[in-house]
């Protein structure tokens, strides 16, 4: 098996890059929805649906969805879970196919809203002696969380009696750190900071689990820090092929990691991440009390700093403070600007020009709700030429004065504000708008994402 020389598979968006989307490199759609969210029963309408699923928003690089063949089962995950069963059945059932590798991706949608769940499961975490342990009170999620148990359980068990688990290897892992907006709250990333869409550790350090028997022990936790664009390097590695003709690479193989959790041999080379989130949103700052501004964090070694665009750096040292309580800037103030500036090269070579923030012209600092008014940090400490452009053609002509939640909605003209506030419609405008292409969903902004390899 051939892989596809190009030097960028791993940052591969099919709206930018159509020619070298997935279908182009091999896959084969068995059911999809591309957007975050669906329902869990009676959902082949609407994934089967031609129209956009979010009708205020311009969404062209959006895929809309096929619910594939109906295999009888009412609840999405179980339905999902039976299409990937068959199909690692279907490369157990001759030699011919046995030799055959195989990709299989399969990416559930529990446990994100809406929160449904089988009537049955729901009746017996609701009548569950322990109810109520440790504040565990929401049973429909509970039984979401338990399908998606037993998802992974039933995959597990189709490698064992098919023969395949000692020569496949299964990667388990979450898109992002629980949700505390929703109410009632049902998740709870304590003792870290934050939750979903914010870059504090709760935001973003996720479960990550490698299942490989043979080759991979049971009993191993890894503490070093990796992230999502380890995967493609890593099965690449497994595979047993050259990277070598995909030199620009943001991410390494994990096998050396799987080997020696403690990375003493420093074979895994990473220690600087970026990450990025371009909108503002109705998810309240844990430090301020207020919704996020748009936001841009590094990692490197112990070292994060966090970038507010409204005038913000925030910096830890995560070895010694992972829960993220004592605020360095101060004391470090030569690592918080060599960091800050580090950041904003990556952010200028690597970020369209459209999902960087723009200079919003409603802006009154008079009526601002933070506790300091906007500041321009990049042109304070990189110059002029470098300070935050002004609101242009790269955005919505109402960026500035709309803003939408997670169904396209539009809420009041002026962001942010927090819940009270928004049962209130206070105007507020916030300093600075970016524009996207697809809705903002309703998302927290925390730390840079540690994804732990291993077990």
């Amino acid at each position: 098996m051939e892989l596809p020389p190009h030097r960028h598979v791993n940052r591969t968006l099919a709206r930018n890059l159509p020619d070298l989307g997935p279908f182009v490199l091999g896959f084969e759609e068995i059911a999809y929805f591309d957007e975050g969210g669906s329902p869990y029963f009676n959902w082949q309408p609407l994934w089967d649906s031609r129209g956009l699923v979010h009708p205020r928003m311009p969404q062209p690089e959006l895929l809309q969805g096929r619910s594939g063949g109906r295999l009888g089962h009412e609840y999405l995950t179980d339905e999902l879970t039976e299409h990937a069963v068959r199909f690692i059945q279907s490369h157990a059932g001759s030699h011919e196919a046995r030799t055959e590798p195989f990709f299989l991706y399969l990416c559930h949608f529990a446990v994100h809203t809406p929160f449904q769940a089988r009537a049955e499961e729901v009746a017996y975490f609701e009548n569950k002696p322990t109810r109520g342990w440790n504040g565990h009170n929401h049973a429909v999620y509970a039984s979401m969380v338990k399908r998606l148990d037993d998802s992974v359980g039933r995959i597990l068990e189709t490698l064992a009696d098919t023969g395949l688990d000692s020569r496949t290897l299964l990667v388990f892992m979450s898109d992002n750190g629980g949700v505390t907006y929703t109410e009632p709250a049902t998740t709870s990333n304590a003792p870290f900071k934050g939750g979903k869409a914010l870059h504090f550790e709760g935001g973003i350090c996720v479960p990550l689990v490698f299942h490989w028997p043979g080759h991979v022990r049971a009993d191993q936790w890894c503490g070093v820090p990796v992230d999502s664009s380890d995967i493609f390097p890593t099965l690449v590695d497994v595979a047993g092929q050259s990277l070598e003709a995909h030199e620009n690479l943001d991410g390494c193989s994990l096998l050396p990691l799987l080997a020696d959790p403690e990375n003493s041999d420093r074979h895994y080379s990473r220690d600087t991440f970026y990450w990025h989130y371009p909108f503002n949103v109705i998810v309240v700052n844990p430090d301020a009390g207020h919704p996020a501004a748009p936001h841009s964090t590094i990692r490197e070694g112990d070292w994060k700093l966090l970038f507010d665009w409204s005038g913000a750096m925030k910096l830890y040292n995560i070895a010694l403070d992972p829960f993220e309580r004592d605020e360095l800037s101060a004391r470090h103030p030569e690592k918080a600007l060599q960091l800050f500036r580090k950041l904003n090269d990556w952010l200028d070579a690597n970020v369209a020009v459209k999902y960087l923030p723009a200079l919003n012209a409603d802006y009154d600092r008079a009526r601002e709700v933070r506790d300091r008014p906007f500041v321009d940090l990049r042109s304070e400490y990189l110059g002029g030429d470098r300070a935050i452009r002004a609101n242009g053609p790269g955005n919505f002509p109402d960026a500035t004065t709309e803003c939408l939640d997670s169904a396209g909605n539009p809420f009041p003209k002026t962001e942010p504000f927090g819940a009270e506030e928004r049962r209130q419609e206070v105007l507020v405008p916030v300093p600075v708008t970016s524009r996207t292409g697809s809705p903002s969903r309703i998302v927290r902004r925390g730390s840079p994402a540690r994804r732990h390899a291993g077990r």
